[in-house]
């Protein structure tokens, strides 16, 4: 699971990393140090763009069959081992890509009846692209269109896999492109960028159970606690 995120980048940040140019339309969005699904979040995805686009979409993928908006409240993940056989990701699998860039995520450490949160971040502090899945939605009522995502999640591996058995998909340098290319459009090719897991060293360290609230949002929530 992926559940809660941290990001406060700022345009350069995001840009910087990245081997092709973008486009941007974050003018609403503020650092969010506590991010959680049915937020606004930056996801850069292609839609009918030539380059890429930089833009805040809803945490919650709304498939475009929905009857509404609610069925987004559980769909903010989506397996990678499945997600091309269920009928809620598949076509996004194969057709709509994204990459969602955050500063770290939190999970947290189930012992006895305690949940103690970690925050995950690299070890050079730079951006974090993961893997996800997006989808445009309308009400057919209100006319009212919708953009949203998911984000992808595998078995965690290495020092993640001490905290919870799950984790997000992390996507190389090398892998930006073709994840966001339309020309990709095979499932076996997804999966094989998938399986390219990204080299990255993070940093893991508990952190404060107030950020449990999503209310609390500023840099108390990623610092280190003994």
């Amino acid at each position: 699971m992926c559940g809660r995120l941290a990001i406060f980048a700022g345009y350069t940040e995001y840009s910087a990393q990245l081997p092709f140019p973008i486009k941007y339309d974050l003018a609403d969005f503020k650092p969010n140090y506590n991010a959680a699904p049915t937020q606004m979040l930056p996801v850069l995805y292609r839609p009918d763009e030539e380059e890429p686009l930089l833009q805040t979409l809803k945490w919650g993928l709304i498939p475009h069959w929905a009857k509404d908006q609610t069925i987004g409240y559980k769909l903010f993940n989506a397996r990678a081992e499945t997600a091309h056989e269920k009928p809620s990701f598949r076509d996004a699998f194969v057709k709509r890509r994204a990459l969602i860039p955050v500063n770290g995520w939190y999970e947290w450490f189930r012992q006895g009846g305690e949940k103690q949160p970690y925050w995950h971040t690299r070890n050079d502090e730079g951006m974090i692209w993961l893997g996800g899945l997006w989808e445009s939605w309308t009400d057919k009522a209100s006319g009212e269109s919708v953009r949203s995502f998911t984000i992808l999640t595998q078995e965690a591996y290495g020092d993640i896999a001490r905290i919870h058995n799950r984790m997000p998909v992390v996507i190389g340098a090398d892998d930006y492109a073709p994840w966001l290319s339309h020309d990709v459009s095979d499932k076996s090719e997804v999966r094989d960028l998938i399986k390219a897991q990204a080299e990255i060293e993070l940093e893991i360290y508990p952190v404060s159970k107030a950020m449990n609230k999503a209310q609390l949002n500023d840099v108390s929530c990623i610092q280190r606690i003994d």
